[in-house]
């Protein structure tokens, strides 16, 4: 009885973390030199505060795209301080609350922490011997964009995703396989960056000497 009194007390306090973060509606406000390089589309037609300047949401997509794409450093880091702060104070309560209540479930079943509880069905020892079986070693993206280094004008932005190694059946990964799957990605970006460079010199001497002529 004490252990469903728990767990229903745990589901109700999940659902109100979610609920104020879903509900919770930040606006984050930058002036338009703060949004150098953040597709105009995203923002033109954002609400404007008293100073006029534009008011962002911290939740995707505003949130992912002004973090890819913004030149301001500054602006990128008020935008995930903003992001990483909803719920506020409230959340942080239900936090700490969550965990407290998820330990003393675990101690029900005579274990000492709500990890080693999560952790005593799989083929794991304690939570740092743990073996993890997957079906693919997940997916990268490149994000990369290309600028004047004089104006600064963005020039060219380019967008790619790789998804690694996958096989139909689990198999047993560890932090070396993603490493690996991730050189080979940077290895394969990198070449293509060289073949684009490698063209472009190409064309601009072939028009060079066109003018010369």
């Amino acid at each position: 009885a004490q252990a469903k009194q728990l767990q229903d007390r745990l589901a109700r306090l999940a659902q109100r973390f979610d609920r104020r973060l879903r509900d919770e509606r930040i606006q984050v406000p930058f002036t338009a030199a703060e949004l150098a390089g953040v597709p105009p589309d995203l923002w033109q037609a954002a609400p404007r505060d008293r100073h006029g300047r534009r008011l962002l949401g911290v939740k995707e997509p505003e949130f992912v795209v002004l973090m890819q794409s913004a030149h301001d450093a500054r602006a990128r880091e008020r935008m995930w301080r903003a992001n990483f702060a909803e719920g506020g104070q409230a959340n942080l309560r239900l936090l700490a609350e969550i965990v407290r209540t998820r330990h003393a479930y675990a101690r029900l079943f005579g274990v000492d922490s709500y990890a080693q509880f999560r952790l005593r069905r799989m083929m794991a020892a304690t939570p740092g011997r743990v073996r993890v079986y997957t079906t693919s070693v997940g997916e990268m993206s490149l994000v990369a964009s290309l600028s004047d280094s004089i104006s600064g004008e963005l020039l060219a932005r380019v967008f790619d995703r790789r998804v690694g190694r996958t096989s139909m059946q689990p198999e047993f990964t560890t932090r070396a396989d993603n490493v690996m799957q991730a050189r080979v990605a940077a290895r394969a970006w990198a070449q293509a960056l060289v073949r684009g460079l490698d063209g472009a010199k190409t064309v601009t001497a072939a028009q060079a000497g066109a003018t010369g002529g």
